[in-house]
């Protein structure tokens, strides 16, 4: 190989496309992000509305409690050798 020198035209042409090759990489790199986010299958709920949760789902959470709250209280209560009560304020 021959050793060439670079012109400073040449070398910040080749900068030039380097800077833009980065630029490039980092929108490509957004587009990709932003199909993956549309394509998550991800529902928001906001959880500060109660009315969006039917009766079925609020008896079923109910039951849910009352079954995590037995559990809870009892492995609880046999860890600190006291008596735990666990209540549902609200749901």
């Amino acid at each position: 190989m021959g050793k060439e020198i670079l012109s400073q035209e040449e070398i910040d042409a080749l900068l030039k496309t380097l800077t833009e090759g980065e630029e490039a990489a980092k929108t490509v790199k957004q587009e990709i992000e932003k199909e993956r986010v549309s394509e998550r299958r991800i529902k928001v709920y906001d959880f500060r509305r109660p009315e969006r949760f039917s009766k079925d789902q609020i008896r079923t959470f109910h039951m849910i409690f009352s079954a995590f709250s037995r559990l809870a209280s009892s492995s609880l209560a046999a860890f600190l050798r006291s008596r735990v009560q666990i209540n549902l304020l609200s749901v």
